[in-house]
């Protein structure tokens, strides 16, 4: 066949396959876009947890430091009255007033019943910031303390919860620390970020509770 009629031949087939790759590549890039916005939509509706233990020199003390971050679909006044009513969403704490002005800067708080564990508010930003550290305490052996930080920062009509918990364990006794072992066990992490994920998505389901004017 010549060289001209075969081209003329081949010209409108080789016309189709680039078209149809052209539309099969538009076709593939419009899904993956649909499946990165779903990937992007279900991420910010979950929550984000990290934790990260650090051994100071001489391995007698060390740090563990977990950050959770979770949205909530509310406005940051709503969200930051359930925060404030802390028995409300850490449930599993006894949170009982020992000392100070309830709900202000200053007041003591017990965590187990009958156990000398406190925490102490520590700064109040409405809206903003609550600090709430874990007052020294020695048990088996180890000396503890911590800080909580929890922030709040409005987007509109939605609040994104960041909850830092800063914990320093010194070890006062003889031989290897058994404590510290658990705390790295990854058995360990994934129970406390289990409750902590508890706690939060508590926080999230009593702030985008509809109120009672709502519901009428």
């Amino acid at each position: 066949m010549p060289a001209k009629k075969r081209a003329l031949t081949q010209g409108p087939f080789l016309f189709q396959s680039m078209a149809y790759c052209s539309v099969h590549a538009i076709r593939l890039e419009f899904e993956m876009k649909i499946l990165l916005s779903m990937v992007m939509l279900l991420c910010s509706f979950s929550m984000q947890a990290s934790d990260t233990i650090t051994t100071e020199p001489g391995d007698d003390a060390y740090s563990f430091v977990s950050h959770y971050r979770i949205p909530i679909d509310a406005p940051v006044d709503i969200v930051w009255s359930h925060l404030m009513d802390l028995g409300s969403w850490m449930y599993d704490f006894e949170l009982s007033h020992v000392s100070g002005e309830a709900g202000k800067e200053g007041e003591v708080l017990r965590l187990y019943p009958g156990q000398d564990f406190f925490s102490q508010i520590i700064s109040i930003v409405p809206n903003e910031l609550l600090v709430v550290a874990n007052l020294p305490v020695t048990f088996k052996g180890e000396m503890a303390t911590g800080v909580t930080v929890i922030t709040l920062n409005a987007f509109q009509d939605r609040t994104t919860v960041d909850l830092t918990i800063s914990r320093r364990f010194t070890w006062q006794a003889e031989g290897e620390n058994p404590l510290k072992k658990t705390r790295e066990s990854a058995e360990f992490i994934e129970r406390t970020r289990a409750m902590w994920g508890r706690f939060l998505e508590k926080l999230r389901a009593l702030s985008e509770a509809p109120s009672p004017v709502q519901e009428q």
